[in-house]
């Protein structure tokens, strides 16, 4: 297999996402149950955002009083975000 004649297509998979009004608990599950270490942070089918494992454990961390089942995946996505598409 010829890397240079690879087409993103070949390479890529379907990303696992969660909704923005998903909780904190459900997207550290859907971490866990998926077995990957970031997940993309969908509004329909426009991707907003990424969350990491790194970014669960920071925004833990900064809550101190706050009740976990208040957060939800829109209170700490990266805004951030860099696509490609199989027409690039």
């Amino acid at each position: 297999m010829d890397p240079k004649k690879l087409k993103l297509t070949e390479l890529i998979t379907k990303p696992i996402t969660v909704k923005p009004n998903t909780s904190l608990i459900k997207t550290r599950q859907t971490l866990l149950e998926k077995k990957v270490k970031r997940v993309v942070v969908v509004d329909g089918k426009i991707p907003i955002g990424v969350i990491t494992e790194k970014d669960i454990a920071r925004k833990i961390y900064q809550l101190g009083t706050t009740p976990i089942k208040t957060v939800k995946a829109k209170d700490f996505k990266q805004r951030k975000l860099f696509t490609l598409t199989s027409k690039n």
